[in-house]
């Protein structure tokens, strides 16, 4: 082997790594070696240097710098794994960003082995994003610490989600989902319960900048006193994030004993480095992402996106092109110097990817330097990919085009060793349409693949009839797909046959790249959709390059546009945004807890008010503190709240249905405007079912807003409300937005009083209307117009909104307001009525065959998998059982109000039991034919 190698090291003209090669052995072992002589030589004017970076990128190999602990029994940890060691024996805060199989996790494991050691009542909550991830997570915590010998009379590991719990209060570890945890918090604040609490992890905790909903990360992290470990891989500029923290836990200080440090740990090693590629009409072609940096952005931010690794490559190439232009000292800085590029082992051989990393670091800053200084817009047009002639990346136009190039793109990875990969689409039907196009083209990616136990394994799931004759058929080949859709039991098959290498390649949607263990070698980004945004880019390309595995991950695109590749490429990685943390609702649930609590000592309810995040990154006034106040009064004028400081029974059932706000206002405002019981009277000739479906109408509208495609027939979406039910809806959203116009007027003149220049600034010209001097004249002459509003903005001014119309565009207010009013439209609880609902609900309950209705919803009339329906229609009992406990104890007598919903609700749940029994029933029978 040593001769070989030494033959191609001189076949390759490296003459003097051969040289250190033969010393080193000779020295080490005492052993010559013979040359193969061979007048063939690889000729090339590079360096040896050079060469390696050019040419043997692939297999440099990271020095870690590890430690020998006790505390870790399996692996040196590394020094940023020590510090998250220490944080956790100290019983710290802590938030860790690291890339993706970093071994960031391993924190949260060694406080787990921490707490199952100790002899008392502790307890660890993992909070995972998704139910998925988080059955994942238990499953993985259950198969490390099962030989552990617990301490205390408790169980390993509980789980509690919306639809399955298990040893919830008899754990020592807890695996939930934010809004599980929440409800716990809220409900047993005043039991020993979270006293019992000794550290919360939050996976994925970059979640809490996504959807409106994700607002439930920050009510988590406002509410705890327990010491955290947040983890992510996706933060941008996370020191701000991490004052927050800081300002966060001293709020909560005088509850501790002493102040509680929290560490912010930012690893950005990454153990394999990332090759990106788009797919042309002919063959894959490698982009340099300094291709796709936009001159704009660089001037903003001054420096590069901090995920902008260079391969050996292209930092050569970035050298020569800076040799080129004059921009750096040759000689301190040339790739040849062996001052710059260290190598590995105790003699000079191969570089090390850790020293072509500082040296491409180094040559990064120049860059930055060069480009600022000399203004040079265009000098990343040097790096973008050439295509042959002939070649081009194409729009595919034809369905039949894009299949078989997608095919001929997937081989030519398989030919070049790309595979196991993922292959990311925001279209469920398009990941099964791929993947059965693939296998109906007879293309096998595991036929050498053996391993008896996957065999043994796919023989009992295909005996327990849980895979059938199409799932077989795609795994033989070697193809599947996951997506949110699916059971989670077949999910979790796919996951499993793809770790163990029996998939090869695996079509999927984003649920995918959230946290699930799929390790794979190269990612594809297909088909472009709104939601592939650079936050999701990042998730999703994180999984590319097997730690222990892969030297070199690969990304590739296909059929994504030109200009959206460079901006998710060259975008900068997001920072933490923070939403409004409070709603009407959340308001309600928070005052109640302090009017039942004898004690707060649990949770922290003042720093929601006082410390959220929106604060610390906004407001110059306390916003969120005023909107308390305000919320209350609205509460009070609803008739919620009562003179004495107490909730109506209605409360209790509202606080339940908080995620459908403002839907369950405006059903308490449709219940005390006696809206249920007029409709009732005032149709007493229908049937009964036909006065079900009247009410169901409404609850479609209020609770079970599933949207259909735009191109649908008007036939399967809802009908339309009556006319009484649209004045009462229009009269609940003019009350609404009469009472914040009134807030929001008031927060402004508040606002104004502290900054007027700033107030009164257009945004993007930056002229101020408060200190013009006469100029310009234009803006003098339109002064009046902005003079004349506090709560709208110059702009809205000018456009001739005025404070009593700024809300009437309820939808997008808080655009027209004054830009020092930081708000988000969930503030506003008003209705926003959809005519594009899905009538599915409906359908389902006044069915009278329910196999039938279950075959409807099965075929291509709607646009929802079946598993998606169910959920929705779960969720929809739910929300029918908690309306009739509180009828039950508000109602009169023999009311037809409560009578008619018990009676839906009744109907619902017992269709709801026999839809569930007959997919079962059709599933058994698919398996056997």
């Amino acid at each position: 082997m040593i001769t070989i190698m030494t033959t191609i090291l001189d076949f390759y003209k490296l003459k003097n790594i051969k040289e250190q090669v033969l010393e080193y052995i000779n020295q080490k072992f005492n052993i010559k070696i013979t040359i193969m002589d061979s007048d063939e030589r690889f000729e090339h004017n590079l360096t040896e240097h050079s060469f390696q970076l050019l040419f043997l990128e692939e297999i440099l190999q990271n020095q870690r710098k590890s430690i020998n602990d006790n505390r870790t029994k399996l692996f040196f940890p590394d020094e940023w794994q020590v510090e998250f060691l220490d944080a956790v024996d100290k019983k710290e805060s802590m938030i860790i960003v690291a890339p993706t199989s970093s071994g960031k996790t391993f924190a949260s494991f060694y406080a787990m082995e921490q707490v199952i050691k100790s002899n008392d009542d502790s307890i660890l909550i993992y909070v995972s994003p998704t139910k998925a991830l988080a059955n994942q997570t238990a499953f993985g915590i259950m198969k490390k610490f099962a030989d552990y010998n617990l301490n205390s009379k408790k169980q390993l590991c509980g789980v509690f989600s919306r639809d399955f719990r298990e040893n919830l209060f008899d754990c020592k570890i807890l695996v939930t989902v934010p809004q599980c945890l929440f409800i716990l918090l809220l409900n047993f604040y005043h039991t020993k319960w979270p006293t019992n609490i000794e550290y919360i992890v939050f996976d994925e905790i970059h979640s809490l900048s996504g959807e409106k909903s994700n607002d439930i990360w920050e009510y988590l992290l406002l509410l705890i006193k327990c010491p955290f470990i947040a983890l992510s891989a996706t933060i941008g500029q996370p020191e701000r994030f991490h004052q927050w923290l800081i300002s966060l836990e001293r709020a909560k200080s005088p509850a501790f004993r002493s102040k509680r440090k929290v560490r912010l740990i930012n690893y950005r090693e990454s153990h394999s480095a990332v090759k990106r590629f788009l797919y042309t009409n002919e063959d894959l072609r490698k982009i340099n992402p300094l291709s796709c940096i936009c001159y704009s952005n660089l001037v903003k931010n001054f420096d590069l996106p901090s995920d902008i690794n260079l391969l050996p490559s292209e930092i050569l190439d970035l050298y020569n092109e800076l040799k080129t232009s004059n921009a750096i000292d040759i000689d301190s800085l040339s790739p040849n110097n062996s001052k710059i590029l260290k190598t590995s082992l105790d003699f000079s051989l191969f570089l090390t990817r850790n020293s072509v990393k500082e040296y491409g670091d180094t040559l990064k800053e120049k860059l930055v330097q060069h480009v600022l200084k000399n203004k040079e817009k265009r000098f990343f047009n040097k790096f973008v990919t050439h295509f042959k002639d002939n070649e081009f990346y194409p729009s595919y136009t034809s369905i039949d085009y894009r299949n078989n190039c997608f095919k001929n793109m997937v081989l030519k990875m398989q030919n070049k060793d790309m595979l196991p990969t993922i292959v990311f689409c925001n279209n469920r039907i398009l990941c099964e349409e791929m993947a059965l196009y693939l296998a109906n083209k007879d293309i096998n990616f595991n036929s050498d693949y053996q391993n008896p136990y996957a065999d043994s394994l796919i023989d009992k799931l295909a005996e327990s009839k849980q895979i059938d004759e199409k799932f077989l058929n795609l795994v033989n080949h070697g193809i599947g797909w996951h997506h949110s859709g699916m059971s989670p039991n077949m999910k979790s098959i796919i996951e499993a046959l793809f770790r163990i290498g029996k998939i090869k390649i695996v079509f999927a949607t984003a649920t995918l790249a959230l946290g699930i263990h799929m390790p794979c070698k190269s990612v594809v980004f297909m088909d472009d959709q709104i939601y592939l945004d650079s936050f999701q880019f990042r998730q999703a390309y994180g999984r590319a390059g097997r730690r222990g595995y892969d030297q070199i991950g690969y990304i590739v695109f296909f059929d994504i546009p030109f200009k959206k590749i460079n901006r998710l490429m060259g975008s900068y990685v997001p920072e933490l945004r923070p939403h409004f943390p409070l709603s009407v609702t959340f308001t309600m649930q928070l005052f109640d807890c302090v009017l039942k609590s004898k004690s707060r000592q649990n949770i922290s309810i003042d720093c929601v008010l006082f410390k959220s995040y929106w604060n610390f990154m906004y407001s110059k006034v306390n916003q969120v503190g005023y909107y308390a106040i305000f919320s209350l009064n609205f509460l009070f004028d609803l008739g919620i709240l009562n003179e004495k400081g107490k909730f109506s029974t209605f409360a209790n059932i509202l606080e339940r249905m908080h995620y459908h706000e403002p839907s369950n206002l405006l059903f308490y405002y449709m219940i005390v405007n006696n809206l249920f019981h007029d409709l009732i009277v005032r149709n007493h000739k229908l049937t009964e079912l036909q006065k079900m479906s009247k009410i169901m109408t409404i609850m479609c509208y209020l609770f079970n807003r599933v949207s259909l495609d735009r191109r649908r027939k008007k036939e399967i979406s809802l009908p339309k409300l009556d006319k009484e039910v649209l004045e009462v809806i229009q009269q609940y959203n003019e009350y609404v937005i009469k009472n914040f116009t009134e807030f929001f007027t008031f927060l402004c003149s508040l606002l104004v009083k502290k900054n007027p220049n700033d107030c009164k600034k257009l945004s993007f010209s930056n002229i101020s209307f408060s200190s013009l001097n006469g100029k310009p004249a234009l803006a003098n002459f339109f002064k009046k117009w902005t003079y004349v509003t506090n709560l709208t903005s110059p702009f809205g001014g000018l456009s001739g909104i005025k404070d009593n119309g700024v809300l009437k565009n309820n939808k997008y207010f808080f655009l027209n307001v004054i830009p020092e009013l930081h708000i988000d439209n969930k503030v506003l609880p008003v209705f926003q009525l959809e005519n594009n609902l899905s009538d599915y609900a409906l359908q389902f309950l006044l069915s009278e065959n329910t196999e039938s209705c279950i075959e409807t919803l099965i075929s291509k009339k709607y646009d929802h998998f079946i598993g998606d329906l169910f959920n929705y229609l779960k969720d929809f009992t739910v929300i029918f059982r908690n309306i009739n406990r509180t009828l039950a104890m508000t109602a009169p007598v023999n009311d037809p109000v409560f009578m008619i919903f018990d009676k839906m609700e009744s109907r619902i749940k017992h269709k709801y039991d026999e839809a569930i029994e007959i997919m079962v029933n059709l599933n058994q029978n698919s398996n056997e034919e």
